[in-house]
Parts: structure tokens; sequence; C-alpha cells
């Protein structure tokens, strides 16, 4: 007879989950685990790479359960109440944003519109069949938490960004069963902004559209240490993945980060060495950024995002700074090209132009 449990564990900006099943497979039994960030894709393993009897299967079900608990993992989840997966298969991608360094130009274009750039997770919600999925950037279906699963009464897609138990909207792909992806971004804003009665723990992010508007959304960000503002073009469609070049949605950074692999660690110190993946596909290093204490030391191997000041070419990032785990990228998003130099730094953009 199989069982299984899912622990919960959180401490300070650390919220983490770890799930154990004990599985009947043939006349034994295999114990599988997944782990990872609460709410977003688990990593998952087996430890038992053969069937064993059910006796030495419950001995180690129950090991891993006992030592979970004494790290402080609970069988509640703390603080937000989770929905079970949804059971539909999906590989609904979200548009995504290049980056651009001049902000200016899109605040005095009026063909333009601007939103908040929110610091979370990038959650999609397909509410259809009486069944509400949520969607990670990568196509796969994730938890989401019950404050938000209630907030949904219709059927419909949203795209956003999920911080705890709400979900920032600001796209809608789909109502009661008709595709609004064709329909022009600033059409799509306005379907948003109408009365769909979404519940409190849904909210429709601010839009600006004229150059007075942007450039106030611009200024209350830059005084609410936002992470930065988002320009879409306003005739434009909904464009599922990452264009090639800079594309209809853009973003940009008040501040700047990347996504790293952590390379190894330092010896008795929370501390990891960082690399990315060049043009080439090979790792280069590019410094080490501290683990502060209320926050996991990743595994070697493992994507991380990090702020930093800038980047020297060649060299390191210069100040950065820990902000935790991606599981919903892949090892090539980890790129060399993510970086932002250093003006006048020597083999800067700049400079290669003055060599030309």
């Amino acid at each position: 007879m199989g069982k299984s449990i899912s622990l919960y564990y959180k401490s300070g900006t650390s919220d983490k989950q770890y799930n154990v099943q004990l599985e009947k497979d043939g006349n034994d039994y295999v114990v599988n685990f997944q782990y990872g960030k609460r709410l977003g894709a688990l990593k998952g393993g087996t430890k038992t790479p053969t069937p064993v009897s059910e006796a030495v299967a419950t001995k180690i079900y129950d090991k891993i359960v006992n030592e979970k608990l004494r790290e402080g993992y609970t069988e509640g989840a703390p603080g937000i109440a989770v929905a079970p997966a949804s059971k539909k298969e999906t590989k609904e991608l979200p548009q995504l944003l290049n980056p651009v360094d001049d902000a200016s130009y899109y605040i005095n274009n009026d063909d333009y519109l601007a939103q908040e750039k929110f610091d979370g997770d990038r959650r999609m919600l397909d509410s259809s069949d009486s069944e509400v999925a949520g969607i990670n950037r990568k196509g796969q279906n994730v938890l989401l938490p019950v404050a938000i699963v209630k907030s949904v009464n219709k059927n419909l897609t949203l795209d956003g960004e999920i911080i705890e138990d709400r979900l920032y909207v600001f796209d809608i792909l789909s109502l009661d069963g008709d595709d609004t992806k064709h329909l022009k971004c600033i059409d799509r804003v306005a379907l948003l902004n109408s009365d769909l009665k979404l519940g409190n723990n849904i909210i429709v992010v601010k839009t600006a559209f004229t150059r007075e508007e942007k450039q106030a959304l611009y200024e209350e960000l830059i005084l609410r240490n936002a992470e930065g503002i988002v320009f879409k073009l306003k005739k434009s469609t909904y464009k599922p993945g990452r264009p090639s070049v800079l594309g209809d949605q853009l973003k940009f950074k008040f501040w700047k980060s990347a996504t790293f692999i952590v390379k190894d660690f330092t010896v008795g110190k929370r501390s990891v060495g960082l690399e990315l993946m060049d043009e080439d596909g090979k790792k280069v290093s590019v410094g080490r950024v501290t683990i502060p204490p209320n926050k996991d030391v990743p595994d070697i191997g493992d994507l991380i995002e990090v702020r930093y000041l800038y980047a020297y070419k060649g060299g390191s990032v210069y100040q950065p700074i820990y902000l935790g785990k991606r599981d919903d990228l892949y090892l090539e998003d980890a790129i060399v090209s993510q970086l932002i130099y250093k003006a006048g730094n020597p083999g800067t953009k700049e400079d290669e132009d003055d060599d030309n």
C-alpha cells in the first residue's frame, strides 16, 4: 500500500516544499521525491534506483520524512494554502521580453504603452472546464495558491507575475473560450480593464498610455524602488516565446540582474562561484556571490538570479547580490550576453565601435 506526504519550510525569504511518495512497482516498492521553491516547478528523483521490498521502502520513506521534520519542515503549508496542480496537459508559453537600455525613447514614443515590471515569478492562469491551471514560463503546470484559484469565476487565460498569494495580471489571452492573442495590445488591455469581476487576489496592473502618464509611472516606480518598467507596442498581437530581435514588448530594469550557473563552493564560507555560457557554449567564470543567512546555499549546477551594479568585460560582476534560485529557466538562459558592462570598460560596445 502506497503513501505520500508534502512537507513545507518557510523562514525569512526561504519558502520550500519537499514531496515524498512510497509507491508500488510490480511486487516491490519505490520511493520518489520532488523538491524546490513552493509554487514553482519542482525537481525530482528517486531514492530507489531499483524496486525494493515494502519493509525496506518504508524504512527509506520514514527516514526521509523524519530528517525533513528535524530540519524544520512541517506537513501544513505555512501562510499560503496551495491548490493541487492541474491535470491539464499544456505547453502554453508566455511572451518573453528583451531588455533595452534607453527608457526615454519609449516614454516619448506614442506607439508604446507602459506597465510596471514586477519582481515575482512569471505565471499564466488558464481557467476552463471547471479547472484552473497555473503555467510557468516553461509551459509547465505548477501549483497555485488557493486564494488565486478562488478569485476566478469564468473561463479565461491571464498572463502575469505571482507574488506570494496574489497574481498581478498584465495581459489576457482568452475570454469565454475566445482567443484574444490576435487582438491589438491596447485592445487586450482595455478588455483586461473591463468589468471582469476578478477576485481580490488577482490584481490588474496599472497601464500608462500617454507620454505624460508614462513619465509619471516611470518616476513613481523609481521612487518605490521597483524592479523596472515594461513598454509594449500598442498595435502588437501576443506572440509566445522570445523574439530573436528586440520585439514588440520590452523591459527596462532600474537595476541589473542576470541568471548564473553555480560553479563551486567556497570552503567554510557561504559563497559560491558564478559562471556563464559564452557564444561557443563554453563556461566562463564571472566572480562569486555571498549567500545571505536567511537563504539556502544552492547546489553546484543550479541556476540562480543575481543582482549586480555592472560587469567587467572578461572579468567579474561588481557588487553581486544573491536573489534566489531559478527553477523556471534552462541552462541556455545563463549566457554571457545577458551582462551589461560598465561604460568605457575595455571591450565594451563603445570601445569596439571606436576601434572600427
